[in-house]
């Protein structure tokens, strides 16, 4: 009778979560925003930026853009962010917590 009674207040936990997570209004969880979105509010809480949305996008081959850039990209690696606003690039490392590098640009 009591493992009856269990399993019956389980199932109604169960479907109050999910009726709570699923309905509409819903704040997205932290899982749900994407990475790019984490790592512009993480620069922005580091460092004044401009009051408008970034390119945000992550090094992938800084071997590469090394023989073109040296200067620019000489103490950069892969996994870096670069996160662009209209005349101002900066370079974040998320593992670190931190900006390598800080650039103003001419458009």
């Amino acid at each position: 009778m009591w493992g009856l009674f269990a399993l019956a207040a389980t199932f109604v936990a169960f479907l109050v979560l999910l009726i709570l997570q699923n309905r509409p209004g819903a704040q997205p969880s932290v899982s749900d925003i994407p990475t790019e979105g984490i790592v512009a509010a993480e620069v922005a809480s580091r460092y004044v930026v401009p009051n408008e949305a970034p390119v945000v996008t992550q090094l992938a081959d800084v071997e590469a853009l090394r023989r073109v850039h040296p200067d620019f990209y000489s103490d950069l690696r892969d996994g870096d962010w670069l996160v662009r606003y209209p005349g101002l690039l900066i370079v974040y490392r998320r593992e670190e917590g931190r900006i390598v590098k800080i650039e103003t640009i001419d458009e």
